[in-house]
């Protein structure tokens, strides 16, 4: 089957995507270093490292390849190795996404600096998928964090049903699009759709807008700052790129 990283990071782009999740894990996801790459240098929008990271030399990678944010996985790691992880992060100008299954995981992502948590809904023991797992986290998720929707996201239901029952905002679905012909369609029609499964009703709120731009707009400006110029105009010009994008994937509906 056709699969050309830099096309999808555009089509995605142009579908309204706020940031990218490129695998980069060759021995068990098939994934490649160079995806990344490619992905980075063909669209504006920022990109999320996702791999196992296990080592601070990784984050260190993960920028010089380009990566404006990296994925930590709290079941495989330490406190002490998110902590470090992190810290090395925010010093290269990066963001980082924590993922998280269950109740104490999430109780550890909450001591770390970082707004983004990610909420997978699949148990990495079983493969079992739940969306009950968003629904269930999301009651203690305090103010100033973020929670992001990972897996089994995949129908304009699916999507309904975590805005409303987990206040779910964020969403970082993967497998769904890739399953189809064009995944940055496929994008969009997942969230234009909302508006069937709430009775077509379907707004952009200005509180979701603000809570996204917060840590996709920091990112970006520091990857900008850190990698391309000094320039105030060009500094400018990334910001408005990266807060039209924010704005295309802040598609919830109000209650």
């Amino acid at each position: 089957s056709y699969f050309e990283p830099a096309d999808i990071a555009q089509s995605y782009a142009e579908n309204g995507a706020a940031c990218l999740s490129v695998l980069t894990d060759q021995q068990f996801f098939q994934g490649e270093k160079d995806y990344l790459r490619q992905a980075r240098a063909s669209c504006h929008l920022p990109v999320l490292r996702k791999d196992f990271i296990i080592d601070a030399y990784q984050v260190y990678e993960s920028r010089a390849m380009g990566a404006d944010c990296i994925l930590l996985i709290a079941s495989i790691l330490t406190d002490a190795q998110m902590k470090e992880f992190e810290a090395i992060a925010i010093d290269l100008g990066m963001a980082v996404l924590v993922e998280v299954h269950d109740e104490a995981e999430f109780d550890r992502a909450l001591q770390l600096k970082t707004p983004l948590i990610g909420v997978n809904n699949r148990n990495l023991r079983t493969f079992e998928v739940s969306l009950e797992v968003s629904v269930a986290l999301s009651k203690k998720l305090p103010a100033g964090k973020i929670l992001v929707a990972e897996s089994g996201v995949a129908t304009p239901e699916d999507v309904a049903f975590l805005s409303e029952q987990a206040q779910a905002k964020t969403f970082l679905v993967g497998e769904a699009f890739m399953r189809e012909p064009d995944p940055g369609k496929a994008l969009n029609d997942l969230f234009a759709r909302l508006e069937d499964a709430f009775e077509g009703e379907r707004r952009f709120t200005a509180d979701a807008a603000h809570e996204l731009r917060t840590p996709l707009a920091a990112l970006k400006i520091q990857a900008q700052v850190a990698m391309r110029s000094t320039d105030v105009e060009v500094r400018h010009a990334a910001l408005e790129n990266v807060l039209r994008g924010v704005d295309r994937a802040t598609r919830i509906v109000e209650q």
